[in-house]
């Protein structure tokens, strides 16, 4: 029963998204967008230079959908 701990936090360990180029990614690595409007996550270390161009587009698309409004 010792053991029970230290198995949930490997658990959790492995199920945390990992970043890559600045975005959260699943493990398939796969960029993890928003429920709701599908806008990319980035993370703190997102950079303009290395911006994914599909999420740029989406950005870009919601916020002139967000400014119709």
């Amino acid at each position: 029963m010792r053991f029970m701990p230290v198995l949930a936090l490997l658990a959790l360990a492995l199920s945390v998204p990992a970043y890559a180029d600045g975005y959260w990614v699943d493990r398939s690595g796969k960029i993890l967008k928003t429920a709701k409007a599908g806008f990319c996550i980035r993370t703190g270390k997102w950079d303009a230079k290395k911006a994914d161009r599909a999420c740029m587009e989406a950005a870009k698309k919601g916020s002139s959908m967000a400014m119709k409004k």
